[in-house]
């Protein structure tokens, strides 16, 4: 088992993962790190940020994953 921890950034705040979690193998951790940031992005996107990341660090600290959730809003000119 490897440990990886799940920071979390967006474009005005970071949070890192101090503890981890232990997970099988790196696809493992790669699916843990896409529902995470699904269900991150489902209040930080709400509350008007447009970008949340989840970067995956090895225990040697290097990120190996990162998971990025974003939303684009077009307007149509002249209804605006």
């Amino acid at each position: 088992m490897a440990r990886f921890h799940f920071d979390v950034r967006t474009a005005s705040d970071f949070a890192e993962d101090e503890d981890g979690a232990e997970f099988a193998t790196i696809s493992a951790a790669e699916e843990e790190a896409r529902a995470a940031v699904l269900e991150i992005a489902g209040y930080k996107l709400f509350d008007g940020l447009d970008e949340v990341s989840v970067e995956v660090r090895d225990e040697s600290g290097a990120i190996v994953i990162c998971a990025t959730a974003s939303v684009s809003i077009r307007k149509t000119p002249g209804f605006y």
